[in-house]
């Protein structure tokens, strides 16, 4: 995550993983990662998350990928004609024109499919800061009892922004940290900056987690 003023533009392609089941885990259980990129959500602007991303599952040993963007607080749109697989490589891009209004698009650079949408602020009340740029892997369905799927390796590249008045830049600034599945726990998410456009982020089985580098 960088923090700042004036992002307008965050862009990143991912590598899509192929997902396994962590040792010793329910095989009939849903497991889950979701991957995106993203302005704002941060401490300076709570209210407000611009994001597009994919959503992995992984479900008695069969897994499925859907392509997703989103103004939260509003329920993201899924996008059931966008097709991927493990392997491929998406583009990712969210440009807030303004603090009302933003484009979001998916590239898939196996298939050449683009999908783009544009989306406003539902209220006042959801308005952006411009205050964060994220890129992000994610245990997003923790807390509903959806355990993390064994991902091996989720890659950003090509991590740049733009800011309103132009400014551009990578991951010069960031904040890498890990994801904990609970306080003071190792992370199961661990993330490393590449240079100044990739981060790479790696699952850690929590058992075997204590030479982590985050």
């Amino acid at each position: 995550m960088l923090t700042g003023a004036g992002y307008r533009t965050v862009v990143g392609s991912i590598d899509i993983p192929a997902l396994r089941l962590p040792p010793d885990a329910n095989a009939s259980a849903l497991h889950a990662v979701s991957a995106w990129v993203g302005i704002d959500g941060g401490a300076a602007c709570p209210h407000a998350l611009l994001q597009v991303g994919v959503d992995m599952y992984l479900s008695k040993g069969a897994t499925q990928y859907w392509a997703w963007f989103g103004w939260w607080p509003n329920s993201p749109t899924y996008l059931s004609d966008f097709a991927m697989r493990a392997g491929d490589t998406v583009s990712l891009n969210v440009s807030a024109h303004s603090l009302t209004s933003a484009t979001l698009s998916l590239l898939n650079t196996r298939t050449g499919q683009l999908d783009r949408a544009s989306m406003a602020a539902v209220d006042e009340a959801a308005l952006l800061c411009g205050s964060h740029a994220e890129w992000i892997v994610e245990d997003f369905w923790a807390g509903h009892g959806v355990p993390l799927a064994d991902f091996g390796a989720i890659t950003f590249s090509g991590t740049r922004f733009v800011t309103d008045t132009g400014v551009k830049g990578g991951l010069e600034r960031a904040r890498v940290t890990g994801v904990r599945e609970r306080k003071g726990a190792v992370p199961v998410i661990a993330c490393r900056a590449r240079g100044v456009e990739v981060v790479g982020c790696e699952y850690r089985w929590p058992e075997n987690s204590s030479d982590v580098v985050y």
